[in-house]
């Protein structure tokens, strides 16, 4: 299992967890791996930090590099501005359902906000008030012809 950040400071973090065989720092949308080179492919929470058309490019590039099964999630109605001191956690797009669909992708809709009861409530009420949509999660997948 191969993790890929562009902010050195998350690779730091994740390095002494073991949890991947290897970890490198890229810039996407173009991905540093040969064709076919990966069985799986998970992006989680990448796309929206993205111009759109740099988005495509990625769904591209991750359909190259994969062999069996691109899996891919974004937010919807989830603004977000720099955090953590990270210029990239920025959400510069926002991708629907039938943008993935039109790819190929099946899709399913899932609530964003996984919180404790008290915090949820907190949360409803933050976003009455500011008048915010509800987050959620548009988690699509696409199994490769091989």
């Amino acid at each position: 299992m191969i993790g890929a950040d562009i902010w050195r400071p998350h690779l730091e973090r994740l390095c002494p967890l073991g949890i991947y065989e290897g970890l490198i720092q890229a810039k996407v949308p173009i991905l540093p791996f040969k064709e076919k080179s990966v069985d799986v492919s998970l992006a989680c929470e990448i796309l929206e930090h993205l111009p759109k058309h740099d988005g495509y490019l990625l769904l591209n590039e991750l359909e190259r590099v994969s062999r069996s099964l691109i899996i891919v999630s974004s937010p919807m109605g989830w603004p977000q501005q720099e955090i953590y001191g990270n210029p990239y956690e920025k959400h510069i797009s926002e991708w629907k359902p039938e943008e993935f669909e039109n790819l190929g992708y099946k899709v399913k809709i899932v609530d964003a906000v996984v919180l404790p009861r008290t915090l949820r409530l907190v949360d409803e009420m933050r976003r009455a008030i500011f008048r915010l949509p509800h987050p959620r999660l548009v988690i699509a997948h696409k199994i490769l012809k091989i």
